[in-house]
């Protein structure tokens, strides 16, 4: 009897080693899914993020082009009122340079 009881714990002890080495074996396996899965996770929130700040980008660009186009052309236009300008005072200093050149009364 005594016998039977010593044998009966050492299986006992045997199929508790094993399943022990079952769940750490399964837990394991579930650690590395989870990992596994966590990681792509983070993969996909980053390009989502990187998606997200290159469309932002794209519409700050597209929000600003009338803002661009509109300062352009008032650039053009300053210009052209600049050259307009120059071209009346360009006789002008013509008539001056001579002047001082020739003298204010043509003389020498």
């Amino acid at each position: 009897m005594a016998f039977e009881v010593i044998q009966s714990i050492v299986e006992a002890e045997k199929e508790a080693e094993t399943r022990k080495a079952e769940a750490f074996s399964k837990a394991e396996q579930e650690k590395e899914a989870a990992k596994k899965q966590a990681d792509q996770l983070l993969a996909k929130a980053r390009e989502e993020a990187k998606q997200q700040g290159q469309n932002q980008v794209q519409q700050a660009v597209e929000s600003t082009r009338g803002d661009i186009e509109s300062i352009k052309m008032a650039a053009q236009k300053t210009c052209a009122q600049v050259a307009e300008q120059a071209a009346q005072k360009k006789q002008q200093a013509v008539q001056a340079v001579i002047g001082k050149v020739v003298g204010n009364h043509g003389k020498c």
